[in-house]
């Protein structure tokens, strides 16, 4: 039977989406159930310092047929811009690992805490009149926390759009969330060598997330890579095709494998592709990159 022709365009993996176990929109299951519909054979749910979402989406994965690589992005000290780093094939009971997690996310809670009062602070400053209260309760609930959700400014965001203070993601980014800004709060970072040792620990692969999101990468890969960095993630988001060629020769002459996957956090979100399955990724980069795997999960 020929493929439906919607289809043609999503690959045959996605190794970079974010559920409800972090700061993603969609329970894992439902991502699960998407990834299927379209007709992807192995998916990877990368959520921010939390595996919370890998039970849920492996039980739902083994009823569709779905593979489901388990995954973590993790976030690294930087001078400036970002530096995540994915973690693929870790052992999702290994104690040390889901302890330091553990630390992690109270981390973010208290970074979370934080950011609510600053911007509180600054709506007051900004306001005349009445103005609107945000409150932690509610950005707590909409990160799952009870439940062993890791909190990020996202939730701030979605909670800020509900007492009308912005309008959007986007627009609470601009105004009070992103770099410089009331909201723009650090926690406790990790260096990028810790983060890729304590991957390697769990028996996980480590590779560089959107390089191109941490300035001057390519200087920094030699230590990197000393440090037992895995792969690069070549194929990312709405990367155009002629910084995936490049960023594919980086990786291929430092000895990398290739990964890619959307970074797909919820529908009309402007992260990454904003859509599960793009852009394309082929099934043939799995194989060398979970060979680089330290251990085999139990």
């Amino acid at each position: 039977m020929t493929e439906p022709r919607q289809l043609r365009r999503f690959g045959q993996i996605d190794l970079h989406l974010h559920s409800t176990a972090s700061d993603g929109t969609l329970a894992p299951r439902a991502i699960v159930e998407h990834a299927a519909l379209i007709g992807l054979q192995t998916i990877s749910i990368t959520d921010h310092d939390s595996i919370g979402g890998v039970a849920e989406a492996q039980a739902t994965g083994r009823s569709l047929g779905v593979d489901i690589v388990t995954g973590v992005e993790l976030s690294a000290d930087a001078p400036v811009g970002d530096c995540h780093i994915l973690g693929y094939h870790v052992r999702v009971d290994d104690h040390d690992f889901t302890n330091w997690l553990e630390t992690r996310r109270i981390a973010r809670i208290e970074r979370g805490q934080e950011i609510v009062k600053r911007v509180n602070a600054e709506l007051r400053r900004r306001g005349s009149g009445t103005v609107p209260q945000l409150w932690w309760d509610d950005v707590a609930k909409r990160a799952n926390i009870a439940e062993g959700g890791a909190v990020g400014r996202p939730h701030v965001a979605d909670a800020l759009v509900a007492i009308g203070a912005v309008t959007s993601r986007d627009d609470a980014f601009a105004t009070l969330l992103g770099n410089g800004m009331a909201g723009d709060v650090h926690y406790d970072r990790v260096k990028p060598n810790d983060v890729i040792e304590i991957i390697r620990r769990a028996g996980g692969v480590a590779v560089l997330a959107h390089p191109t999101y941490f300035p001057d990468f390519e200087r920094q890969l030699p230590a990197l890579i000393e440090a037992g960095l895995g792969g690069l993630e070549c194929v990312y988001g709405d990367y155009a095709p002629h910084l995936v060629e490049q960023l594919c020769k980086v990786a291929t002459s430092h000895g990398l494998a290739i990964t890619g996957g959307s970074d797909f956090h919820g529908p009309g979100l402007k992260a990454g592709s904003g859509e599960i399955g793009v852009p394309n990724v082929s099934a043939d980069l799995l194989e060398p990159l979970l060979a680089r795997s330290t251990a085999t999960p139990r």
